[in-house]
């Protein structure tokens, strides 16, 4: 019986850290269309490929500021 619980901790801990991680990922980074590397939101060119992220993964517009880049 206390196998059994500890493997279902160790389970729910690890499976609520991947849960956390896949959130914090999709609210914290854009994937680029044209290469698929992960980019922070505030950037408006990809790092990899230097095309524009006008557009995140879900197809919503992004704001664009009045500077270069």
């Amino acid at each position: 019986m206390e196998t059994a619980l500890n493997v279902l901790l160790a389970v729910l801990i690890l499976g609520g850290s991947a849960l956390l991680t896949q959130w914090f990922t999709h609210f914290m980074y854009i994937r680029c269309r044209s290469c698929g590397i992960l980019n922070a939101r505030r950037r408006t060119h990809c790092r990899g490929c230097s095309s524009p992220l006008g557009e995140d993964s879900r197809g919503r517009g992004r704001q664009h500021g009045s500077g270069t880049g």
